[in-house]
C-alpha cells in the first residue's frame, strides 16, 4: 500500500507503544531512572534491583551503608522522587508511598 502523505515518526513512535502496550514498563524505565538521579552514583550503583508494587517502590542494595542511606532520608527521597515524577512523566498516576529496603 502506497501512502501519499508522510507520516510523522514521533506519531508512529506513539502507535507502536499503543498497539504492543508498551507503556507500563517505559513508565517503570522512567521511574527507576528517576531514582538513580534522585539517590546518586554511588547508591545507585549499590541497588540490585528494584521493583514496584502498590505504589511502594522495593529497593535490594548490597551495601549495608547505603541501606542505613536510604532508611535516614526515605522520606526526602520519596518526595524528591514524586516531583520528579510529575515534572518528567505529567501524565503518569504513579506516586510513590514508600521505599521498603532490603
Amino acid at each position: 500500500m502506497k501512502r501519499n502523505r508522510p507520516i510523522i515518526i514521533g506519531d508512529i513512535i506513539k502507535d507502536i507503544i499503543k498497539r504492543r502496550n508498551l507503556s507500563k514498563g517505559l513508565e517503570l524505565g522512567a521511574i527507576y531512572s528517576i531514582y538513580n538521579k534522585v539517590v546518586g552514583e554511588l547508591i545507585a550503583s549499590k541497588t540490585l534491583s528494584k521493583s514496584l508494587k502498590d505504589n511502594i517502590l522495593y529497593c535490594y542494595l548490597d551495601s549495608s551503608v547505603a541501606k542505613r542511606h536510604l532508611i535516614e532520608n526515605r522520606l526526602q527521597i520519596v518526595n524528591q522522587i514524586n516531583f520528579q515524577i510529575k515534572k518528567e512523566l505529567p501524565t503518569s498516576k504513579i506516586q510513590i508511598k514508600n521505599i521498603f529496603v532490603k
